[in-house]
């Protein structure tokens, strides 16, 4: 798409697990990626202290595809029918009970329909996206995920913006991060959970602007 639009370099803005696709970017296309700002970014567990710090939906999922990766499949499958018979209302309700910032969120019409009718993608009555959703587990859960953003040391300036209330990475291992990844500049929002990009676009934005192509 880059070539396509005639695009040399751009900053990238990933949410949540998707900060790994944007340091594949770097990896894959050298030079093209001026920065890398993830919002709700997670960087991989490095002990099981930190998996288990997780939310229970949050925690069974990574539970499954670290130890059990076969039965991944039916899992993921079956929440994903669940899901549809629950509805989508009560799936945000469920996966976002210990986060009041995201439910807040949730209660503006504007956010509401965005998350909504982006889900439509993966998880409408004509289409499921529990394969790829299979594949992503997964591959979070290799020794070259493991290795991955210690690759792009240097190379590449990396924001991480954080809420405290995120469900899938807790505020003891978003600490542990600040130390485990010390070239990494982190933004800490303590009343903001996974949907910080929504609570705090402007703020993102700021981030990248010195970042964009003139």
């Amino acid at each position: 798409m880059m070539d396509h639009e005639g695009i040399k370099t751009l900053p990238v803005i990933s949410m949540a697990a998707d900060n790994s696709f944007a340091a594949r970017m770097h990896l894959i296309r050298p030079g093209s990626v001026t920065a890398i700002i993830a919002t709700s970014g997670c960087s991989p567990f490095l002990n099981d202290e930190q998996a288990s710090r997780q939310q229970p939906l949050h925690r069974l999922v990574h539970s499954i595809a670290r130890y059990f990766p076969k039965l991944l499949p039916f899992v993921a499958k079956a929440s994903f029918k669940f899901v549809r018979k629950m509805g989508k209302q009560k799936m945000v309700e469920t996966m976002f009970a210990k986060s009041p910032a995201d439910l807040k969120l949730f209660e503006n019409p504007d956010i509401r329909d965005a998350v909504i009718e982006g889900s439509e993608v993966a998880l409408s009555d004509h289409h499921s996206g529990h394969e790829a959703f299979i594949r992503q587990c997964l591959m979070y859960h290799t020794e070259e995920q493991l290795t991955l953003f210690p690759r792009i040391e240097g190379e590449v300036p990396y924001h991480s913006m954080n809420g405290q209330m995120d469900p899938s990475v807790h505020p003891d291992t978003l600490a542990e991060s600040q130390v485990d990844y010390p070239w990494i500049e982190f933004h800490i929002y303590p009343d903001a959970g996974q949907w910080l990009f929504f609570q705090y676009t402007s703020d993102v934005f700021d981030v990248v602007e010195p970042y964009l192509q003139r």
